[in-house]
């Protein structure tokens, strides 16, 4: 199962990021310039295409942020 999803960020990059199941991974493309003042919108994202994929499959979702 493969589920892809599109986001503009305010400053106009755009990102891809697909979701695998099987094998899972996640992956995000960008097209733009990226900078930090993106990381709590990128978050945000994330999160939802997180509960989304939670909500379609049943699998539970753990993410770890290392800084």
């Amino acid at each position: 199962m493969i589920h892809t999803y599109k986001h503009t960020f305010r400053n106009g990059v755009k990102a891809t990021a697909t979701f695998r199941l099987d094998p899972p991974s996640f992956d995000v493309e960008w097209e733009g310039k990226t900078s930090r003042a993106l990381i709590p919108e990128y978050c945000r994202w994330r999160h939802s295409i997180l509960e989304d994929i939670a909500r379609r499959t049943g699998q539970r979702i753990a993410v770890v942020d290392v800084t």
